[in-house]
């Protein structure tokens, strides 16, 4: 190969020694040994790592939420154009609450639209709070919404436990303060006691994701958070926050959820959506050991502070 030299003068002349390269790889070469190494240790590692991922995701992600059939592609409320829109209350069709207690207080707010869709609304948690506050300070000013003013009709349903009365103060329990909070001159709410087996009320949500109508997924949920809440928590619960607890070796345990605070809006749709979708079925009655453990709920459910 010759290459073209232009002298001091601006005359050119060929040159006729050859221009030096050398090969992306040579046997000879030590740097392209140590180069090819690198690479083939680089790919193996990203192939080993997406391996781990998938065997995580595989394990922690999916097999042990309570709602893998959720997307948010088909499960938000969106028009035709897949933009989501907010999705808000039928006017004259029945309100639908689903209640958990306990620390965390939790109200999920539903209609069944006439055509059988379930549109979920709302969700409020009240974080380390009792059952009257979190009515007080974060259900009734959405309650006085604009958007909630032509439902006359609710139905409140939720975990047995909040209609369970406290041995040590019978009188006090967390569905009372439902009932005296909520009613009005024109409609007086009853609490329901929902769903407590633990196999129905898994039943319940993965039948509710798995329904369709006119080929449009049963269950509607509104893109928008609840006015007062740090973040939308139907979409967070939905997504993976309800879940089934993990030891520290990776064991599932399938008997109840793991608590956290996606747990109570959770537990407040699990023990209601039962009652809806099977509303001709009788639930199964609770063993001893489940009828322990509600009743330990109703002792922390009682309210003895009429004031929070």
């Amino acid at each position: 190969m010759q290459s073209l030299l232009i002298s001091p003068h601006g005359s050119r002349s060929a040159s006729s020694q050859p221009h030096s390269s050398s090969s992306l790889y040579s046997p000879s070469n030590p740097s392209s040994i140590r180069f090819f190494l690198m690479i083939s240790i680089t790919v193996l590692f990203i192939l080993s790592l997406y391996d781990l991922i998938s065997i995580y995701s595989e394990r922690y992600v999916v097999f042990h939420v309570f709602t893998p059939e959720f997307s948010e592609r088909i499960h938000v409320a969106a028009d035709s154009n897949g933009n989501p829109y907010w999705l808000l209350p039928i006017r004259g069709v029945e309100g639908i609450r689903l209640w958990d207690g306990g620390l965390n207080p939790s109200c999920v707010i539903l209609q069944i639209t006439p055509s059988g869709h379930i549109n979920f609304l709302d969700c409020i948690v009240g974080e380390n709070m009792g059952m009257r506050q979190m009515i007080k300070t974060k259900l009734k000013p959405v309650l006085a919404r604009p958007r909630y003013e032509n439902i006359f009709r609710w139905r409140d349903i939720g975990d047995p436990a909040i209609n369970t009365r406290d041995q040590s103060d019978s009188d006090q329990r967390a569905a009372n303060v439902i009932e005296e909070e909520l009613s009005t001159s024109k409609f007086q709410v009853r609490f329901e006691s929902g769903v407590s087996d633990w196999n129905t009320r898994r039943e319940g949500l993965k039948e509710m994701f798995s329904r369709n109508i006119d080929g449009k997924p049963v269950v509607q949920i509104n893109h928008r958070p609840t006015e007062g809440q740090s973040c939308n928590w139907l979409l967070m619960l939905f997504s993976g926050g309800y879940q089934y607890p993990v030891n520290a070796v990776g064991q599932v345990n399938r008997d109840g959820p793991l608590k956290n605070l996606y747990s109570h809006p959770g537990d407040a749709i699990s023990h209601g959506i039962p009652i809806l979708l099977f509303p001709h079925t009788p639930a199964p009655q609770p063993n001893r050991g489940v009828q322990k453990q509600i009743r330990a709920r109703a002792a922390g459910y009682a309210v003895r502070d009429i004031t929070n």
